[in-house]
Order: C-alpha cells, then structure tokens, then sequence
C-alpha cells in the first residue's frame, strides 16, 4: 500500500468522524424535543377510567365511564389514582427506553434523566386500585 493510499484512507476516517460529529447535535436536539413531548397514558377499572399526564406528571386528561361514575366516589377516587399512576409509569417507561436508546442504559445520563422524571411522576397508590390508608376518604362522597 501506498502513502497515498494509507493517506486517502486517514483523510476519509477524518471525513466520516467530522461528518457524525456535524449530525450529532441535530440527533440530539430531535431526542431532546421527543422526550420533551412525552405524554403518558393509563387507565384502570377496566378501560373505564383514562387519565393522561404530560412528561412532569401534570394530568393533561381525565375520562370516567358513567359506569364507573355512577358507582360513587369510594370507587371513582381509588380508580382515578390508579390511571394516573399507570400513566406516570408509561411515561417513565416511554423515557427510560428513549433515553437508554440514545445514550445507552447504563449510562450516567440516563439514570440522571430517569431520576428526575421518576420525581415527577410518582406512585399514587399502592398498586390494588385503592389510595393508601392516610388519603381514603371517611365518606363516599366527591
């Protein structure tokens, strides 16, 4: 091989790596914005009660069936807390493999992302459709 072979072949790795880190900033500008945009979705009582929270934890939606409307609120409250946390895992979920897609799971960046977005979308119940004993209501109205 040549010296201008062996020379081709450096000015091309030396093209390729400028090139990746020319698109680099674009790939993680459109991460940045996906994850921003993360919404997430949970329901409980079986499908009759939707609820729906953007990326910090903020309840952007709320469907309750008639069906489960009409039930009162011992039913309605627990049921309603269970589709929000439902959705606050989807998003954590939805983040969690977006995160590890891009800077991989073990990454510091992505148990730093993971953290933060856990703090805002928290358990709001213990996982049997009913709130934990401090926030069940003494009366079953709204």
């Amino acid at each position: 091989m040549s010296s201008d072979d062996v020379a081709q072949q450096i000015l091309a790795r030396i093209q390729a790596q400028t090139s990746e880190a020319e698109e680099r900033p674009a790939t993680v500008d459109r991460w940045r914005d996906e994850v921003l945009a993360t919404t997430g979705r949970g329901t409980a009582a079986a499908g009759r009660v939707v609820a729906e929270v953007d990326l910090q934890g903020v309840l952007t939606g709320l469907a309750v069936s008639d069906i489960v409307a009409a039930r009162g609120g011992r039913v309605v409250g627990p049921a309603v807390l269970a589709a929000i946390t439902a959705a606050h895992e989807d998003v954590r979920a939805k983040v969690d493999a977006s995160s590890s897609h891009m800077w991989g799971a073990d990454a510091s960046t992505t148990g730093a992302l993971n953290a933060e977005v856990a703090a805002d979308n928290p358990s709001l119940h213990d996982g049997d459709d009913t709130p934990p004993l401090a926030t069940r209501p003494t009366e079953g109205t709204w």
